[in-house]
């Protein structure tokens, strides 16, 4: 009788410390994704700030030479960044 409480004890305490751990990874993982969208968020805002700036530049040939570059401002994301056209 004594053997089957301790195991039960022991398979309640060890699932105990599976969901624990489980909610632990669990809570990482969103934690991870939420800093990675707002990364993401703030790396979209340069970009798009950057394209503004370009836009309202006077020469045509430096607004295009501009926009060509604004791309590689997310070159490392691993979004596809679209093409912007001049």
């Amino acid at each position: 009788m004594r053997v089957i409480l301790h195991a039960r004890w022991m398979l309640s305490a060890f699932s105990v410390v599976l969901v624990v751990s489980m909610l632990l990874a669990f809570y990482n993982v969103v934690c991870q994704a939420v800093s990675q969208s707002a990364l993401y968020q703030q790396a979209m805002a340069a970009q798009s700030q950057a394209i503004w700036r370009c836009k309202r530049m006077p020469s045509v040939s430096a607004r295009h030479d501009c926009l060509l570059a604004v791309p590689t401002l997310l070159v490392s994301s691993d979004r596809p960044t679209s093409p912007v056209s001049p």
